[in-house]
């Protein structure tokens, strides 16, 4: 039976509008929208910093904490919603697309965990599954497995309860960047474009062609990169290092010898992550080459990086403006969204997230 913990990944249980709640290794993220007209209105947007080690291994180990932060981040803005939207990380989430002969709905719900069980790397009951139906023919069907270890999203679940808050929908942090990407830059739904995440351990991958996703993946290297050798190089705290990272240099700091270290550091992100496209892109099997890469995640602003990129790759880069389709009221403080916006591209995906707005429907 499919376990429906993870069920919610492609349709709520919830008719209530959501808050999206993205809690990483660095910040807590929180965004509201209303999607009742027309238009994408914005009616929350805050960051607050992660408790210190609050998340290992992709596992929320210190829930209390992390809920407490929530807890006083809804209180702050007023949010009254108790119906959640989620991000799991990349890197926790296994994810497949696998061709299967055409069955039925009930078919393909009783038969998906003997099918999951051929391709999936852990125990079944390890693991909560979904699945969602993405094409089907007469004779064939292609169907997207997705599966979470029960601890990591156990560990979501229960931060949540703790913070008063009822999970519906768990998202992939590279899905929900998709959504973001279809918002905000619905001219670009017949390229083949890279969306590249940047975070503060990992960068997430997804290249998309045609409005349709080819190949997610992620790569071991974020923003935290810059702050360790930092730390290393000019013997820096981490905020210290944090601040230096962005420009803001400490007093009585070596300026070149910072800029040495955030000039070698970029060197080595571009290398991977310019490895890691080609590899990813290979792996799409798309004679199309990528057309351009669009940086988001805090990491995204970091100096030289998005020029770098380019040169290393050969292909423009841009950083995405997560707000660019959203209506943002005249009482949102503009520079502060100008600051977090490259950083809230999974935010704005989640958010968009509604009950049944992905099911396992098939084609007609």
């Amino acid at each position: 039976m499919l376990c429906n913990m993870l069920a919610q990944l492609f349709g709520g249980g919830s008719a209530e509008d959501l808050v999206s709640i993205d809690i990483g290794s660095s910040n807590i993220k929180l965004m509201e929208m209303d999607l009742a007209g027309e238009s994408v209105n914005l009616k929350n947007a805050a960051v607050v910093p992660s408790p210190a080690g609050a998340i290992k291994n992709n596992v929320i180990v210190r829930p209390d904490e992390v809920a407490g932060a929530i807890r006083a981040l809804l209180e702050a803005n007023g949010v009254q919603s108790k119906h959640v939207v989620t991000a799991l990380p990349g890197p926790a989430v296994f994810t497949k697309k696998i061709s299967l002969n055409r069955m039925s709905e009930k078919e393909l719900r009783h038969n998906i965990q003997f099918e999951a069980g051929n391709y999936i790397p852990h125990k079944l009951n390890a693991v909560h599954l979904d699945y969602q139906v993405l094409s089907a023919t007469d004779s064939s069907m292609e169907v997207l497995l997705v599966a979470v270890k029960n601890e990591i999203i156990e560990s979501f679940v229960q931060t949540m309860e703790l913070a008063g808050l009822t999970l519906e929908i768990a998202d992939v942090d590279s899905f929900a960047l998709e959504n973001m990407f279809e918002l905000d830059y619905p001219e670009e739904e017949n390229s083949t474009v890279a969306l590249v995440n940047i975070g503060s351990r990992y960068s997430s991958i997804n290249i998309l062609s045609g409005g349709e996703s080819l190949f997610t993946g992620d790569v071991s290297v974020g923003g935290r990169l810059y702050t360790d050798a930092l730390c290393e190089t000019l013997d820096l705290k981490p905020p210290d290092a944090e601040k230096a990272k962005m420009g803001d240099v400490p007093d009585g700091m070596d300026e070149n010898l910072i800029a040495e270290t955030i000039d070698r550091t970029t060197e080595h992100v571009t290398a991977e992550l310019h490895r890691q496209l080609g590899f990813f892109w290979t792996a799409a099997a798309t004679e199309k080459p990528i057309e351009k890469v669009f940086l988001c995640g805090g990491g995204s602003q970091l100096p030289g990086l998005m020029e770098e990129l380019s040169a290393k790759t050969g292909i423009p880069v841009e950083v995405v403006d997560t707000f660019r389709k959203v209506n943002c009221q005249d009482s949102f403080d503009s520079e502060y969204l100008k600051e977090i916006g490259p950083s809230m591209g999974v935010s704005v995906g989640l958010a968009l997230r509604r009950d049944g707005d992905k099911t396992h429907a098939f084609d007609s």
